[in-house]
């Protein structure tokens, strides 16, 4: 019996409140159970602009054009192009809902979970940009599926290739600043691979340290560049034609983001260069407590890993 049935024998009046509280008990979901129902149903129309942030990772304004890029419809239903009718008839598919519901599920029409893998595959002699996977790091093929509650495959769709976007391209440009030995003094914190550039009480950065300790704050450092890239942007639209274009400049947590017209996104990430090493504003991530996590700079391997890259497609012997 499944705690949905239990409540629905204890309204109905067939069980008593004793007897509720034991197969309460026997039947209890280990999911939480919330009171989605005395909330209101979800609409875009009502978020806040940092609620976008923190919830999509993107502003409210910027998702209509990410779901426009993304070729994302409307609509989501009726996207299953093969239909297994042996293990998705309509008997089957009750089966399937009222099991996910019996384990606590809020809806009661869910039959499956979408899941998607990356296969890896060797490294292709052509052609290999295509099958490259930036975010897995191995070159390989996706597929995406509708995993059923009793370990079935109901639905496959594959195998493509990496993720495409016709309508916009997306760099990031990391500027490298390079200092004096004397100017900066790296400190090691309790966190590995992140640190703490102090200013010297010489050096010309040390009004870019927001307390005394003389350790630069990423986020000066990022407003600093955006009123120089904020001059150079009014700068081009006082000049025609290139006044025509269209250049948006904004924050986009630790880097700047610079739109140009509708096809070309671009971050930029400040970069300090000291002795020899790299150290972006990368914020840090997961909970911990530590001191100062707003001045953290984390050490970046970005031109070793270019560099390696270069290496080995010059070489290519294979995998």
């Amino acid at each position: 019996m499944s705690l949905k049935e239990v409540r629905n024998s204890h309204s109905d009046g067939l069980i008593n409140d004793e007897e509720l509280l034991l197969l309460y008990d026997l039947n209890r979901s280990d999911n939480v159970d919330l009171p989605y129902n005395s909330y209101p149903g979800f609409d875009f129309d009502d978020l806040e602009d940092d609620e976008c942030r923190s919830e999509f990772r993107f502003y409210k304004n910027d998702l209509p054009f990410l779901a426009d890029v993304l070729g994302i419809p409307e609509a989501h239903s009726h996207r299953i192009l093969q239909w297994n009718d042996s293990i998705l008839n309509p008997h089957s598919l009750e089966i399937y809902s009222n099991a996910i519901t019996a384990k606590g599920s809020p809806l009661d029409n869910c039959f499956g979970f979408i899941d998607g893998t990356v296969r890896p595959i060797s490294k292709p002699g052509q052609n290999q940009r295509i099958v490259y996977n930036g975010h897995k790091r191995v070159h390989g093929v996706k597929f995406q599926s509708v995993a059923l509650p009793n370990g079935i495959i109901g639905n496959m769709y594959g195998p493509i290739e990496r993720l495409k976007t016709e309508a916009a391209d997306e760099v990031d440009i990391m500027v490298v600043m390079k200092t004096q030995k004397e100017e900066i003094e790296i400190i090691e914190t309790e966190v590995p691979g992140f640190v703490l550039l102090m200013a010297r009480e010489s050096s010309v950065l040390r009004k870019y340290a927001p307390w005394d300790n003389g350790c630069i704050s990423p986020k000066r450092i990022r407003d600093l560049w955006f009123s120089h890239f904020q001059q150079a942007v009014n700068y081009i639209h006082a000049k025609p034609p290139l006044s025509e274009v269209s250049v948006v400049l904004r924050n986009h947590g630790p880097a700047i983001k610079l739109d140009i017209g509708k096809g070309f996104s671009a971050d930029l990430v400040p970069c300090f260069k000291v002795e020899g090493n790299c150290y972006v504003p990368k914020p840090l991530k997961g909970k911990r407590f530590v001191s100062y996590p707003e001045l953290f700079w984390r050490q970046s391997f970005s031109m070793e890993e270019k560099q390696v890259l270069r290496s080995m497609d010059s070489k290519d012997h294979g995998c």
